[in-house]
Formats: structure tokens, sequence, C-alpha cells
């Protein structure tokens, strides 16, 4: 019986980073370096000038990455957001070609041993960690669309490997620096080709990190989102992994658990349980599901 759903967060790629690629953090994207695919190539300080002189600044007083990018959304200047979301998508693009998923990690023996029982995956990452640990098992999954005989993997706050679909826009062409400033289209989608997620993005649809999610009635995502009571209904497991369940993230995993059936087992995962775990613990128990708390990857269910 397919009755399991996992809802993953950065705590999820970070386990896979601090066990097997000690130097990869994926809380930190403006510190990566990586090449633009383009002619000529181009470094990514060299793409994003207005993100890194925004930061050189921002740094002078915090080192925290992710509240920089609340910061940037806060100034509301059209060309350093979408500058920073094209930032995300390619950081992210090149941290997801640099992990491999390796057998021995934790999660990737877990979802091995559910595989079999697995309906529904919601990733808020903008990296391709759970989807490499899906390829790497063999389980066949459809991101932002319904497929029979399929794992949904919604992705909410976007991807690295998303644009928009370059039939919906004529005559332009992605390149960096940018100078077109596309952003929060609701244009069709398309899938970027693992071979080509290191050349530029006409859109970059990445929610900057404390920001609430734009995209969720655009109809690549507001759809399954209709149909999720129904998706969810065969659930006795919802399994969340490594989410700071922070309050942009919130109305989105509220609704998720408010749409599970009484006596379903939510399953918090994390080493470092915030503190907001317990208004989650509120909304669980009024909804009649039982809680268990674990440090990594549950034991038995």
């Amino acid at each position: 019986m397919k009755d399991i759903a996992v809802i993953v967060g950065n705590g999820f790629s970070i386990d896979l980073c601090s066990n097997f690629f000690p130097n990869i953090n994926t809380s930190r994207p403006i510190d990566r370096n990586y090449i633009i695919e383009q002619q000529p190539p181009l470094m990514a300080r060299a793409a994003f000038p207005q993100v890194f002189q925004a930061w050189e600044k921002f740094k002078a007083t915090s080192d925290d990455q992710f509240e920089f990018f609340r910061s940037v959304k806060s100034k509301k200047l059209v060309e350093l957001e979408v500058e920073a979301r094209h930032l995300l998508a390619m950081c992210y693009s090149d941290i997801s070609l640099r992990l491999n998923i390796r057998a021995q990690w934790r999660w990737t023996r877990f979802f091995q041993s559910i595989a079999h029982r697995l309906r529904t995956a919601i990733s808020f990452n903008y990296d391709r960690v759970l989807e490499g640990t899906f390829t790497h098992l063999g389980i066949q999954y459809s991101q932002n669309e319904i497929v029979n005989n399929c794992i949904l993997l919604l992705k909410p706050h976007g991807s690295c490997n998303m644009d928009c679909n370059p039939s919906a826009i004529a005559g332009l062409i992605a390149r960096y620096p940018l100078n077109n400033w596309l952003s929060a289209n609701d244009y069709e989608q398309c899938l970027v080709p693992t071979q080509r997620l290191m050349q530029p993005r006409l859109e970059a649809f990445c929610i900057l990190p404390h920001e609430q999610n734009l995209y969720k009635r655009f109809q690549w995502q507001d759809s399954i989102w209709n149909a999720m009571e129904s998706n969810l209904s065969p659930i006795r497991h919802c399994i969340l992994i490594g989410h700071s369940y922070g309050a942009a993230d919130q109305p989105e995993i509220d609704e998720i658990v408010s749409k599970l059936a009484s006596g379903t087992v939510l399953h918090l995962c994390n080493p470092n349980p915030p503190p907001s775990y317990a208004r989650l613990d509120a909304i669980a128990g009024a909804k009649g599901l039982q809680v268990k708390r674990h440090e990594y990857e549950p034991t038995h269910i």
C-alpha cells in the first residue's frame, strides 16, 4: 500500500554533505564559485554583479547568507531580486552535479526500505539531492506533475532545474549578466536536462530564503494543491526530514498536515529540532495525528 509521504528541507542535503562532502555547504550559496556555460564562459561573480556587490555590504554586519536573501527581498529592487533567483538556480545546479548519492548514506538506505510504500514527496530544496536519491534507487517520480505509476515530487519553492518554456517567450536569449528581468511569470514550465544545468536560464524559479511561495497558484502547482487532500488521504505516515519549519514555510506545511487523516503518524526527523516544532505538535494534536520525534530516520514504520 502506498501510504507514506515525505517532506524534506535543507537539513536533508546538509546531512549528505556533512557525512560525505564536507567542502560543500548548502546554506552558503554565495561562497561557491563555478563556471557558467555560455560563450564566453563566465564565473559566478561576473555573472551576478549586483548580488555580490550587495553581499559585500551586508556581510560587514552579518555572515548569515540566508538572512542576506531576506534583506534582498526587503529592498524591493527588482533587478537585484531577479539576479538573486538566478544565482540560486545556478549555485544549486552546480551543487547538484557534485553531490553523488552514496549507497551507505542513512537516507539512501531508508528510502530503499520504504520505496514500495512511498506515494508523495515534497521538497522545499532548490537542489536535486532527493531526486538523485530516487534515481540512485530506481524509484520513478514525476516533478510537479501527477503521473500514473510515478511518485509525485512537488517542489513548491522552485528548483534549480526549472525554466520557462522557450516557446512561451519569443526573441529572448538566456545570458548572464542579465539584461532581461523576468520574474514570477505564470508560463508553462520546462525541466532543464542534467547536461544543460550550468547554462543560463530565461527565468529562474527559486523562492528566496525566508520568502513565502510566489508560485502556489501558478499552473504548475495549482492543480497539485487542489488535489492535495485526495492525494494524501491514503497516507498513514508523513515524514518531515531536516526541515526548520520557518515562518515563511509554515502555511504550506500546515496545509499539508491539515489534510492528513486522523490517526496518521507525523514523524519529525531533525537532530536539532527548532522551537517552532511545538506549534506543529499543537496543530497535529488538534487534527488527531500522532507525533513522533526522531534524531534521524525512523526505524519502525
